[in-house]
């Protein structure tokens, strides 16, 4: 603890209080909202990493494969920092057009 002027500073209460801003993770948007078709909800807009991840849930079994796994990895990255959005965005849609989840006529490269 130290002492300045009459305010008492605890170190650790302020280690504390660094932990918990560093565990919010934020969202990152994608320049452009992806169009996908799913069964469960019709037409689905995602815009940022957090809802790709949100949507891949609802992903079918059958489409949770290899590219699944890499853009599902790569959203997550994203919102922990060690990835962009636009990395994320990518994988993002190249596991959505794999899976057929794509909606066509519509610009999402």
């Amino acid at each position: 603890m130290k002492r300045a002027g009459r305010r008492t500073i605890s170190f650790a209460a302020a280690d504390r209080a660094a932990q918990k801003e560093e565990e919010v993770m934020k969202d990152v948007p994608f320049s452009e909202p992806i169009t996908l078709k799913l069964q469960s909800v019709g037409e689905r807009k995602v815009a940022s990493s957090w809802e790709a991840l949100e949507c891949m849930q609802q992903w079918p079994d059958r489409a949770r494969g290899r590219s699944w796994r890499a853009a599902y990895r790569t959203c997550r990255d994203a919102l922990d920092g060690w990835r962009t959005a636009r990395e994320a965005r990518s994988a993002f849609i190249k596991a959505a057009r794999t899976a057929g989840l794509l909606v066509k006529g519509r610009k999402s490269t």
